[in-house]
């Protein structure tokens, strides 16, 4: 699988956390991405994105989905962290969002490892 490229899958808490797989995927994701983090405190993961160099991913928290923070811009890809545990209303706001974007991440399995 290329960089960018996932599978479709379930979203869901998972069992692997702390096991490098947000910094994975960041690491692959395509460049200007908006990346869900799983919840709205955001110091953690924009500073991993900066740790390893990734200074154009915008990192945003489930809130996003509803608050318009995501419009009028052309992401590339929307990624969904793999730990994220979506309530019903946030996964159609999140799906909504990914359908117009080639690009996005409809899976928690989407990194390379």
């Amino acid at each position: 699988m290329g960089a960018g490229e996932f599978e479709e899958g379930e979203v869901s808490l998972d069992s692997d956390r702390g096991t490098g797989r947000t910094t994975r995927q960041m690491k692959y994701a395509p460049l200007g991405v908006a990346f869900i983090w799983i919840g709205d405190h955001l110091s953690y993961p924009r500073d991993l994105a900066r740790s390893i160099g990734r200074l154009d991913i915008k990192v945003f928290g489930p809130s996003a989905l509803f608050d318009g923070s995501l419009r009028g811009r052309r992401w590339p890809a929307i990624v969904l962290d793999h730990a994220a545990n979506l309530s019903t209303r946030e996964r159609i706001a999140y799906e909504e969002h990914a359908s117009r974007v080639e690009g996005s991440v409809l899976s928690k399995d989407h990194d390379r490892g």
